[in-house]
């Protein structure tokens, strides 16, 4: 009940008003399970509904999830969701698919970005999403005067849900420049976290440094998505000129395993793609955190493999590489003794 109140009270709600009643909110209550994820979406429905009205609906929706033991576990946070969701505008479900292509949240200017979304026309749909509890606002931090929009735990399921509603939605999307499925709106979020990504980089190297963390810290799972799907693409240098800001925010947050670990996924996504000096950057760049892991014997090994195909492609000028893979492999040879070699090398 305290929960229910202080999100009553948060959307200019009351347990004193005259629609609600200890005994119907107890109701409600139940049918929800106490969920406080449930509460949270459906309290804010209290504005224009009365409670009872809101439980009678609830368990026709209710009746829609049973099987496996998750889904009835998760029935009312389900239920919740579908409530919710089918209550959007067409407009609203139609945006609900954008949203789907990134995780946790995303600065709205971004979303703008790689949707093509109006502003004007997106700014009637976020307060409508942001009026259901399904995003939250943090104007704590913006990029072009945007703020950054926190999605509910629940809300790509809810996604899902809106594309089992009617066609209406659909129907939205397909107007739209091109679906958020499609390999244009892929290459479309590639190329912004791109340039998100050398953003951030500058500001990393600048005197804006905290604020560059922060915006990584916020968008790293979007940026970790758009790595992925370039690779896909088979556009590694994207990846690769990426991954420099993203090891460097990896560092700088004092998280060296993962940024060790990212180095290994990079160095061997550089395997699935053409050979190119960005590949064999991020090779070089695998063989030396492997040497400061204390494997230097097959630091070593990585180094004189890539070496020698440096010395035999033709696919592209290996000058600097070779001079790059052969510096560091001195540096290896220097730092444990084996000075010899590293004459000879």
């Amino acid at each position: 009940m305290y929960l229910l109140a202080q999100v009553l009270h948060k959307y200019d709600l009351s347990l004193d008003d005259e629609r609600v009643t200890p005994e119907n909110l107890d109701t409600l209550l139940d049918a929800l399970q106490d969920h406080p994820l449930s509460i949270e979406l459906v309290g804010p429905h209290l504005k224009a509904q009365r409670p009872e009205q809101i439980v009678a609906d609830f368990h026709m929706l209710l009746e829609q999830f049973r099987g496996d033991a998750e889904v009835e576990r998760n029935r009312s946070l389900l239920a919740s969701l579908r409530f919710s969701t089918s209550r959007l505008s067409e407009q609203a479900q139609a945006a609900l698919p954008w949203l789907g292509m990134f995780r946790g949240g995303v600065f709205e200017q971004v979303l703008l970005s790689v949707s093509e979304m109006e502003p004007g026309e997106w700014d009637g749909v976020r307060a409508e999403l942001q009026a259901t509890a399904l995003v939250r606002v943090e104007p704590d931090i913006q990029i072009g005067d945007r703020p950054y929009l926190r999605f509910h735990p629940t809300l790509p399921n809810g996604i899902v849900a809106s594309s089992m509603l009617s066609p209406s939605g659909a129907e939205g999307v397909e107007d739209r420049h091109c679906r958020p499925d499609s390999e244009e709106a892929r290459q479309r979020f590639i190329e912004v976290y791109g340039a998100l990504s050398r953003a951030i980089g500058h500001a990393l190297r600048g005197s804006n440094a905290r604020g560059g963390m922060e915006v990584l810290r916020r968008e790293e799972a979007n940026v970790r998505r758009a790595m992925r799907w370039a690779v896909q693409a088979d556009q590694f240098d994207v990846t690769a000129a990426m991954g420099g800001t993203f090891g460097d925010y990896l560092e700088r947050s004092a998280r060296l395993r993962e940024r060790d670990q990212w180095s290994a996924w990079l160095a061997e996504a550089a395997t699935q793609v053409s050979f190119s000096s960005a590949a064999a950057m991020a090779e070089t760049e695998r063989a030396w955190s492997l040497f400061t892991q204390g494997h230097a014997a097959e630091a070593v090994e990585r180094l004189e493999a890539l070496i020698d195909r440096l010395r035999h492609t033709d696919t592209f000028d290996p000058a600097f590489q070779l001079a790059r893979s052969r510096g560091y492999l001195g540096r290896v040879y220097y730092h444990t003794g084996v000075q010899r070699r590293q004459l000879q090398s």
